[in-house]
């Protein structure tokens, strides 16, 4: 899974959240369908030296991490079925 930081309080123009996954880091600014960055957001941007994705969804926050959310639940799925448990059907 994933690990992740609320930034949303540090103001100033600074990513939403910090997303740790698998060995690497990801700031996210996250915004609705219509959402615009503020000055401050588009300030900090323009300083910060590393990347920082504007997500408007989860899959597109999953994307940022190469993760496709359709495979992910497909082998979740699988892997919680009875018979990948070693469990034989009742039908």
């Amino acid at each position: 899974g994933c690990t992740v930081q609320l930034l949303h309080a540090v103001g100033q123009g600074c990513p939403d959240i910090l997303v740790g996954y698998l060995g690497a880091n990801y700031l996210m600014e996250i915004k609705t369908e219509q959402g615009k960055l503020t000055p401050d957001e588009l300030l900090w941007r323009a300083t910060w030296e590393g990347q920082v994705h504007i997500v408007r969804t989860l899959p597109q926050a999953a994307a940022v991490m190469g993760i496709n959310l359709m495979t992910y639940f497909q082998l979740e799925k699988q892997a919680t079925s009875p018979q990948q448990r070693g469990h034989k059907s009742t039908r």
